[in-house]
């Protein structure tokens, strides 16, 4: 799930070893490692092995082609680049802020729907069926190479999602030999794990991982799927 996350430590620690270290040499701004690390994570995704945490080692990384130039070319490119994640962040607050709006305003209008008397509430269980996705091994690269969308809790959390965003793209082999699952249109997808809370409303079929669990069969005519959404 956090295969190719990198940050710059600015103070001396140890770590588990889900981590690989960089050490500094005189040659090579951090920062210009880091944007190059980035660049680099869906490669890393895409490369790692395993099964349900696939992962790349410290040998992997020790063969990757490192793009070196110069110190002053290395400048530039941090220069770049650092007024782009400055902006991204502020985009990202954006986001944030703008989604609490969307929250506050549904408790104004209908107030704790949980624990309000004004709403009969019935256990979520009780309106849908749950089902939970998987992972296709990545050792069958065969399997990543179809059309239809298999997400991730990176991809939820709009209204409405459809297999413009998927992480990747599989083969119906990969859905009958994995535990992944193909889930109809009009399904909430709801995280679990690595993005606990996020949701949104599939607008065609598709498969996720087993950070997301599938709420399925809502009577349409008796709750309104964005409603449920939001209530969530």
């Amino acid at each position: 799930a956090t295969i190719g996350a990198c940050s710059i430590l600015t103070y001396e620690a140890a770590t588990n070893q889900a981590c690989a270290a960089f050490l500094p040499r005189e040659d090579v701004f951090p920062e210009y490692l880091y944007y190059f690390l980035n660049s680099k994570k869906d490669q890393f995704v895409k490369d790692g092995v395993g099964g349900a945490q696939p992962n790349i080692s410290a040998g992997y990384l020790k063969n990757v082609n490192f793009s070196f130039v110069s110190l002053e070319e290395q400048k530039k490119i941090i220069d770049v680049l650092s007024k782009v994640d400055n902006l991204i962040s502020f985009r990202k607050q954006q986001l944030s802020k703008l989604d609490e709006l969307v929250k506050s305003r549904f408790v104004e209008l209908f107030g704790d729907v949980a624990n309000s008397p004004k709403y009969s509430g019935v256990p979520i269980g009780t309106i849908c069926s749950t089902l939970s996705g998987g992972t296709p091994t990545t050792k069958v690269p065969e399997y990543y190479q179809g059309d239809i969308p298999w997400i991730s809790t990176p991809y939820l959390g709009n209204n409405h999602i459809n297999g413009s965003s998927a992480k990747a793209y599989i083969t119906e082999d990969a859905i009958q030999n994995s535990a992944t699952h193909l889930i109809p249109a009009n399904t909430i997808m709801f995280g679990i794990r690595v993005g606990v809370g996020k949701s949104s409303i599939i607008d065609e079929p598709m498969c996720a991982n087993q950070d997301i669990v599938a709420l399925m069969g809502i009577d349409t005519n008796r709750y309104n799927l964005l409603f449920v959404k939001h209530t969530l």
